[in-house]
């Protein structure tokens, strides 16, 4: 997918110098945003060595990039991310030897936040309180997470965003380039559509612009002056720290997007109970683990009785539920099966068959574990969701037999032929 960039940098209004800095790489696909710190001229140096250092790392290295776009399966997803991660590792680690050998340097670091645009998607890495937004479809997302202190307040429930961003200690980052000899690294992978428009900015704009703002600015504003835009909007509102806008618009916005485009995807996801309380960024993390299958008409899907750890979102066409001889229910798009092979991995109690041409996502148990023991929040919410759901349907069966119970003694018989296994289907009702 093609896709344009723009970005601009500004001193702002209270600052001497500048100690951000930003690179696009278009011929690589690589666009990063610096906010350097530790004094005067010792931010800008630490800012630019983090930049020049990543793009260097990643040129030397795009073979790992060109595997990817070529065969874009985990193996060469996970090779491209660890790839960001060494990059910005070895930034990290040029920049705390710099000021260890030079008096004048202590205590310089930086923020990182870059973005390598490859074909159908975007791979983000980041380090500290710069951001990554993405406006899709009329909404604004913010897809990394802060490393600060406040950030860990609002988490553990301490304080409000809105106290967070008062807070005296709100530019405290517990994550920084160089300010140690290595630092931990958060990646993510995400598909893109046609329209997504993308915004890599420091503080000194994240600390003024609200999402209702830039979902504003994308929805009036041509990308060409979106940047200059952004910087007028932080200078306007007081322009205290130096501001640093990066944007990247990817495809045609007029294209119709497709049935099963990774907005539809979240969506989709956002409505089961198991993800419900799952943020955006929590939701494309998800996505990483999730792989996308296809299946003909009449093809098996499952089977009854046979073991399984993987849970199915139907995207496209319609699949069967057959209960020993007996068809029990159809099932269509937005409907899912399986969530709780997830944790116990038991026999499947129905036998899926396809009816029509089948597109389905399917979370499979290693992964998202994987994900689970880095993501405690995530885990949590999971966790949180499966209680929801087993509560509900717990409620259902005790209903279903108090019902069953109350038509035997009246002498009556069940329209159902499966009442359990009714009961059990209960959450795939929209």
């Amino acid at each position: 997918m093609d896709h344009k960039a723009v970005g601009l940098t500004d001193v702002g209004r209270k600052r001497d110098h500048n100690e951000d800095f930003l690179t696009m790489k278009p011929d690589l696909g690589l666009y990063i945003v610096c906010d350097g710190m530790g004094g005067h001229a010792a931010g800008e140096v630490a800012s630019e060595m983090t930049a020049t250092v990543i793009s260097k790392v990643v040129q030397k290295n795009f073979s790992h990039v060109i595997d990817f776009m070529a065969e874009p399966n985990k193996a060469n997803r996970e090779r491209v991310k660890r790839l960001l991660e060494a990059a910005v590792q070895r930034a990290c680690k040029d920049v705390f030897e710099a000021q260890e050998n030079d008096p004048s340097k202590k205590g310089m670091g930086t923020t990182v936040v870059l973005a390598l645009v490859v074909e159908e998607g975007v791979f983000v890495a980041h380090v500290g309180d710069s951001r990554c937004y993405l406006y899709r479809q009329g909404q604004t997302h913010q897809i990394t997470e802060d490393h600060s202190l406040v950030n860990e307040y609002v988490k553990q429930g301490l304080m409000s965003r809105e106290e967070a961003q008062k807070h005296p200690q709100a530019n405290l980052i517990t994550r920084g380039v160089g300010l140690q000899p290595t630092v931990q690294v958060d990646t993510l992978y995400s598909e893109v559509m046609d329209g997504d428009l993308f915004l890599l900015c420091s503080d000194g704009l994240s600390e003024y612009m609200k999402d209702s703002d830039y979902t504003k600015m994308a929805q009036t504003i041509p990308l060409e002056e979106l940047a200059p835009n952004c910087i007028a909007l932080a200078n306007a509102r007081g322009g205290k720290d130096n501001i640093t806008a990066l944007l990247m618009q990817m495809g045609d916005p007029t294209i119709e997007a497709k049935a099963d485009n990774v907005a539809k995807k979240a969506e989709m996801l956002k409505k089961i109970p198991l993800f419900k309380n799952f943020d955006y960024q929590e939701i494309t993390k998800l996505l990483e683990v999730i792989e996308v299958h296809k299946w003909g008409p009449g093809e098996l899907i499952l089977e009854e009785n046979f073991l399984g750890e993987e849970m199915y979102i139907i995207l496209t066409g319609k699949v069967e539920v057959i209960k020993g001889e007996l068809k029990v229910a159809e099932l269509k798009p937005g409907h899912f099966f399986g969530e709780l092979s997830l944790i116990d991995k038991t026999p499947r109690s129905a036998s899926i068959r396809s009816i029509s041409e089948t597109k389905m996502m399917v979370i499979h148990r290693k992964p998202l574990f994987s994900v689970l023991k880095k993501e405690s929040r995530v885990a949590m919410k999971l966790f949180w969701g499966l209680l929801q759901t087993m509560s509900k349907r717990l409620r259902t069966t005790d209903e279903e037999v108090v019902r069953l119970k109350e038509m035997v003694e009246s002498g009556n018989q069940s329209e159902d032929k499966d009442p359990a296994y009714g009961a059990d289907l209960s959450f795939l009702d929209e």
